[in-house]
C-alpha cells in the first residue's frame, strides 16, 4: 500500500529503505512470468558501450558497441513509473515516481538486478549523481540528498526545500542545477552540497522560460526551453553570481540540447539547429536539419535520441554540418488488447503493426509466430474459430483468416460508424463499441455485412452477450439490456443504474449473473435470471476506480486503476472473497485469464501473470493481508461514511485521515481493539470536498485507502 508522508524534514529522515528482489513486486499467489510489446522509452542514459533505456516499468540495457546494429541485451521489469535515469561506476538509479529511486547493479548488463529501493516522501521525478551522492527531486519541491558510498546500503544524508516544483536535477563541480517553477518565469536554482549535510542555495537564476534541458562545461552553463528562452549560454564562474553571455533565439521551442566540440545540437519538435559556439557571445545558426527527438545524448560521434518515446535513431557527427543517419533501434508497440484461444494469444498492437499471434504453449517464453499488419494497426481484436476480427485505423472492420497461425490473411472488410474500442463476437455477429455499437453479419468472412447500428445515451464500454440478451456497459447511463434474438434489431427491455458519481466501464455475464466494473464504486453483480427485472445481490467496493472484468470458473479478474489485479472467488456471488491481488504497471485495459495464466493488456506492454494453485486451494493463504481494511461505504460520500476493517490479533490501533496533500487532518482512532471485525464512522461535515486518505495501523502492519467526498 502507498503510504503517507507528511511534509518537512522529519518523516525524510526516518525514511524507510525497502530491499525489493528484482522482477515482480508480488501478492503471495500472484507471480509474474514474463512481459512482451515494451514501449515508452521514458530517458536514455548512455555509459561506455551501453545504452541504459528507463520505460515505465523496467530497464532496457542495450548494446551500442556497434552503432550500425544495436542489439539489445537485457530488460529488467518491474513494477513502477520510471521517470528519470542516470548511470555511475555500474550503477542504475532510477527515479521511479512512487516507488521511490531504484539502485540497480549493471556491472553484468546482461544480468542487472535491483540492489535495493529508496522509498521517499512523495513522489520521485528526477535524479542525478555527483561524487559519492545522489540527489532525487520530488513532486513536493524538494531535493533529497543520500550517500551512496555503499550502493547496497544507501544513507539519507539533508532535505534542502526548493520551494517549488522540480522535475530535473544537473549536477556539476559540487552544484545541483534545479529547474523549478512553471513556465513562463522558470528559474534555476543553483544550491551548493560541497557539504552535502548543508546544502545551501547560492542564487535563483530567470531564465525568461521553461527549462527543458541543461548542459554545464567548464564554467559555462547552457540552457534549451520553452517560450522567450531559446538557447542561453551563461556564465558560472562564480555560481553565486551567474550572468547572461550569449543567447540564440528562433520562433522555436527547444526540448533538448547536446555539445559537441564547437557546436550546440538543439532539438524542437520536428527539427534540430545546428548552431556554432565558437564565440559564446555570439551563438550562430548554421543549419537546420530534419531530425526529430525529443532527448539526445552523444557519445564519441554519434548523436543518439529518443524520437517519440518509441525508439532510438543515430545521427553520425564526424562532421558537425552534416549529420549522417546510422541507424535506429525500434522498442516495440502499443498494446491495445489481447484475446487468448490456446495455444495462442492474439495481440492488437497500435500504429501499423496490427494484429500479432504468440504461441503461448510455454507462457514464460511466448513466440510470435505470425503477424498481420495493416496499413494503420488494429485498434482491437476478437478471435472465433479460424477467425480473427479487428477495426483497422478509424472504422474499418477485417475479417482475418488465423487457420495458419503462421500466415494470416484477410478474407474481408466492412466499412463501421464506431472507432472500435472493443469487439464482441457471438455465432454469427460481432459487435463493434466506441461511443454507440454497431453490429456486424459475419456468416459470410469474405463479406461481412453492417447489420445496424444501436444509439445509446452515453458511451458505451463493453458488450456482452448470452443467449438471446445483450447486455451493453454504458459509462453514464448504466447496463442497458436488449433482446438480441434478432440482431438485426435490438430492442431495449431494461435498464439498471446507480446514482450519480459512479460509472460503468465493464460488464461481463456468467450464467444468471452479470458482474459489472463500476469506477467510482466497486464491482456489482446483478441477478439477471429475469433479464426483464435485474436484481442487484452484491456490492464489493474493494475496488474503487475498476475499468474490466471477466469471469472464468469460480472466479472474477477485475482490473483497476488504482489497485490494479484483484481476484475474487464469486463460487456463491452473494459473498466473495478476495483471494489475490497486485498492483499493475501500465495503463491496464484489458485482462483475459487461461487457466493458471493471467494476460493483461496495458497500453505500454503485455503482461502475463500466473495465479498459483496454492493460492486457489488453500483459503487461508488466499487472504490478502492479515489485517484487512475495506473500503469505506459510501464512496464517494456526502458528509458522512463508514469505514470496516478486521484486526487478526489484539492491538493498539490508530486510524488518520489525511488530505490529498498529505497531511494529517483528524483522528478518528487511536484505542486498543481485540482481534476482529470493527467499523467506524467518519463525520465529515467540517471538510471540503475532494480527495481524502484514511490511514490505519495496527500490529506493525500499515495500510491506506482512497475516499471522496463529495457535498
Amino acid at each position: 500500500m502507498k503510504k503517507i508522508f507528511r511534509a518537512g524534514k522529519l518523516p525524510w529522515l526516518a525514511l524507510l529503505f525497502l530491499f525489493v528482489p528484482p522482477g515482480f513486486v508480488r501478492a503471495d499467489n500472484l507471480e509474474y512470468v514474463t512481459s512482451m510489446f515494451w514501449t515508452d522509452i521514458r530517458d536514455i542514459c548512455i555509459q561506455d558501450n551501453y545504452a541504459y533505456c528507463a520505460f515505465e516499468f523496467g530497464l532496457q540495457t542495450i548494446d551500442i558497441s556497434s552503432p550500425d546494429s544495436l542489439v539489445s541485451v537485457s530488460r529488467l521489469y518491474f513494477q513502477g513509473d520510471g521517470r528519470d535515469i542516470c548511470v555511475a561506476d555500474g550503477y542504475v538509479y532510477l527515479a521511479d515516481y512512487g516507488a521511490g529511486v531504484r539502485i540497480i547493479d549493471v556491472h553484468d548488463p546482461a544480468n542487472p538486478f535491483i540492489l535495493t529501493t529508496i522509498e521517499t516522501p512523495r513522489y520521485a521525478q528526477g535524479v542525478c549523481v555527483g561524487r559519492s551522492h545522489i540527489y532525487v527531486a520530488n513532486s513536493s519541491g524538494n531535493l533529497y540528498i543520500i550517500d551512496v558510498s555503499d550502493p547496497a546500503n544507501p544513507v539519507p544524508e539533508d532535505t534542502y526545500n526548493c520551494d517549488n516544483d522540480i522535475t530535473n536535477i544537473y549536477f556539476a563541480q559540487d552544484i545541483i542545477f534545479a529547474p523549478a517553477g512553471g513556465n513562463p518565469g522558470s528559474m534555476l536554482k543553483i544550491i551548493d552540497v560541497s557539504d552535502p549535510g548543508n546544502p545551501a542555495l547560492l542564487d535563483n537564476y530567470f531564465a525568461g522560460g521553461n527549462i527543458k534541458d541543461i548542459r554545464i562545461s567548464g564554467d559555462k552553463l547552457f540552457l534549451a526551453g520553452e517560450g522567450n528562452l531559446g538557447f542561453k549560454i551563461v556564465d558560472i564562474i562564480n555560481p553565486a553570481a551567474p550572468f547572461l553571455v550569449g543567447s540564440y533565439n528562433p520562433d522555436s521551442d527547444f526540448n533538448s540540447l547536446a555539445i559537441y566540440g564547437n557546436y550546440t545540437y538543439l532539438t524542437a519538435s520536428d527539427e534540430t539547429h545546428i548552431v556554432n559556439i565558437s564565440d559564446f557571445s555570439n551563438p550562430t545558426l548554421e543549419r537546420i536539419n530534419d531530425f526529430r527527438a525529443d532527448k539526445i545524448e552523444i557519445s564519441s560521434d554519434n548523436i543518439y535520441g529518443l524520437w517519440q518515446h518509441r525508439g532510438i535513431k543515430i545521427l553520425n557527427i564526424t562532421q558537425p554540418l552534416n549529420p549522417v543517419p546510422r541507424s535506429s533501434y525500434d522498442a516495440d508497440w502499443y498494446v491495445n488488447n489481447v484475446y487468448v484461444s490456446e495455444p495462442y494469444a492474439y495481440v492488437a498492437t497500435g500504429w501499423t503493426h496490427g494484429l500479432h499471434i504468440l504461441d503461448i504453449t510455454s507462457p514464460d517464453n511466448p513466440i510470435v509466430v505470425g503477424a498481420f499488419e495493416p496499413e494503420m494497426g488494429l485498434e482491437c481484436c476478437n478471435v472465433s474459430g479460424n477467425y480473427a476480427y479487428g477495426i483497422e485505423g478509424a472504422s474499418t472492420f477485417k475479417v482475418i483468416d488465423i487457420a495458419d497461425p503462421a500466415n494470416p490473411v484477410e478474407t474481408g472488410e466492412c466499412h463501421v460508424w464506431q472507432i472500435g474500442q472493443k469487439i464482441t463476437v457471438h455465432d454469427n455477429f460481432a459487435y463493434v463499441i466506441d461511443r454507440d455499437f454497431d453490429v456486424v453479419d459475419i456468416s459470410n468472412p469474405q463479406q461481412p455485412l453492417l447489420a445496424t447500428s444501436v444509439y445509446t445515451p452515453g458511451y458505451v464500454q463493453s458488450i456482452a452477450v448470452s443467449g438471446d440478451y445483450l447486455y451493453a456497459a454504458d459509462i453514464d447511463s448504466g447496463l442497458f439490456i436488449y433482446d438480441n434474438s434478432n440482431p438485426y434489431n435490438p430492442q431495449n427491455i431494461a435498464t439498471y443504474r446507480l446514482g450519480q458519481f459512479t460509472f460503468l466501464k465493464g460488464a461481463f455475464v456468467a450464467g444468471d449473473y452479470a458482474y459489472l466494473a463500476y469506477s467510482g464504486l466497486g464491482m456489482v453483480i446483478l441477478d439477471i435470471s429475469d433479464p426483464y427485472h435485474p436484481r442487484r445481490i452484491a456490492l464489493y467496493n474493494y475496488t474503487f476506480s475498476p475499468r474490466d472484468i471477466f469471469v472464468a470458473g469460480d472466479l472474477a479478474y477485475v482490473i483497476d486503476d488504482f489497485d490494479g489485479l484483484v481476484v475474487y472467488d464469486v463460487s456463491d456471488p452473494r459473498s466473495a472473497d478476495i483471494i489475490a491481488e497486485c498492483q499493475l504497471p501500465g495503463s491496464p485495459a484489458n485482462v483475459f485469464p487461461s487457466g493458471e495464466y493471467i494476460y493483461i493488456s496495458a497500453h505500454y506492454l503485455m503482461l502475463i501473470l500466473r495465479l498459483t494453485p496454492t493460492g486457489i486451494e488453500d483459503e487461508t493463504s488466499a487472504l490478502p493481508r492479515d489485517l484487512a481494511l475495506s473500503q469505506n461505504y459510501p464512496n464517494p460520500f456526502n458528509t458522512r461514511t463508514v469505514i470496516n476493517y478486521n484486526l487478526p490479533n489484539q492491538s493498539y490501533v490508530t486510524l488518520d485521515i489525511y488530505d490529498m496533500l498529505g497531511r494529517k487532518v483528524e483522528t478518528l482512532l487511536a484505542i486498543e481493539q481485540a482481534a476482529g471485525k470493527h467499523s467506524v464512522e467518519w463525520n465529515a461535515d467540517n471538510y471540503s470536498s475532494g480527495l481524502y486518505f484514511y490511514n490505519l495501523k495496527a500490529d506493525g502492519i500499515n495500510e491506506t485507502r482512497k475516499a471522496v467526498l463529495i457535498k
